[in-house]
């Protein structure tokens, strides 16, 4: 395959993610295993924010009330993302929902606000997780394409977690096997604020900029005058938020959005 290629630099690299890595390949092989992921201890403190408990679940319902009351009145539909993988749930009035679900509502929010109707495109996402937010834009768009490129470890766990929803025309990378496509639209959650700089610079020029539309959340607060400006060499209209909600008054996340 002459177009595809081999990621340059590395994700953040500890402890904690190597036991991540080892956990994923044991959840492919054990569906017993596989049936309670979304609750593991070396899964959960890597991917999302199902750890932070019930206070993060009410700031994320607030946001959503306050700023995207149609997807608040809309919870209800989701809860069926839940029904898989039995993960840490918190309720809500007569909902029962996980932290990362209604996160996920709320970027969906985002991306209704910025770049309006999703039916139709072709999506990318660095950096998956589980495949979480592709079942909740699912649930409201008739997207084309859904692309998850993410390390060798956790394909194979996207692969078997979005299988039990409809997502049409999904199309899977590893960290070692990337094919260079256009995409109407980049979704990147903390995953390329999390690279090397080798790293970030791989996915900006062979991924990230052949897309037409970006929503990127960055926790690269050390580096982010340089972030910013990489990327304005290929989107210099972007646009930089402060990462709301949060619980942390000195939260220095931020978004990049372009569109």
């Amino acid at each position: 395959m002459d177009n595809n290629i081999k990621q340059t630099g590395t994700w953040r690299s500890d402890d904690i993610r190597e036991l991540y890595k080892r956990y994923c390949k044991l959840v492919i092989t054990d569906d017993v295993m596989f049936s309670t992921f979304r609750r593991n201890y070396n899964y959960v403190r890597v991917v999302g924010c199902d750890m932070h408990g019930p206070f993060t679940l009410g700031m994320f319902i607030k946001y959503l009330r306050k700023f995207y009351p149609d997807l608040y009145a809309d919870l209800s539909e989701f809860e069926y993302l839940d029904k898989v993988s039995n993960p840490l749930t918190v309720q809500y009035k007569d909902l029962i929902l996980s932290i990362n679900t209604v996160r996920y509502v709320k970027v969906l929010g985002d991306l209704i606000k910025h770049f309006q109707d999703l039916d139709n495109l072709n999506i990318c996402e660095i950096g998956p997780g589980y495949g979480g937010q592709s079942t909740v834009i699912s649930t409201k768009f008739d997207i084309n394409s859904y692309t998850y490129i993410d390390c060798i470890e956790a394909i194979p766990v996207i692969k078997k977690y979005i299988s039990n929803f409809d997502i049409p025309n999904t199309c899977f990378y590893t960290n070692v096997d990337i094919k260079i496509n256009e995409y109407d639209l980049l979704i990147a959650d903390s995953s390329l604020s999390e690279m090397d700089d080798a790293g970030f610079d791989f996915y900006l020029e062979n991924v990230v900029s052949k897309c037409k539309k970006l929503y990127m959340t960055m926790n690269d607060y050390y580096r982010k005058e340089i972030t910013l400006s990489k990327i304005k060499k290929y989107f210099p209209n972007i646009l930089v938020l402060q990462d709301v909600p949060t619980l942390d008054p000195n939260n220095e996340c931020y978004i990049v959005i372009s569109n």
